[in-house]
């Protein structure tokens, strides 16, 4: 389950499209970032796995010794 009391979602997925240069993959890669750490901290217990597509030669990675997370290139 994403989100709080108000809004929450239990399953399913979420698609994002649009033209080029909108800002489709900085709006995904900081939702990504941000479940992540929340994940990390252990608010989404119940969370296994996300799944990720992008054309773009970018992969969202973790530093295992610092844990901070950072775009590395393909």
């Amino acid at each position: 389950m994403l989100g709080n009391n108000i809004r929450q979602r239990l399953a399913g997925s979420i698609v994002l499209y649009g033209y080029g240069g909108v800002g489709k993959t900085a709006i995904t890669t900081e939702f990504l970032y941000r479940v992540l750490r929340d994940k990390k901290d252990g608010k989404y217990t119940d969370v296994s796995y996300l799944l990720f597509y992008s054309s773009k030669d970018e992969y969202l990675r973790d530093n295992k010794s610092t844990g901070e997370l950072y775009l590395d290139s393909a």
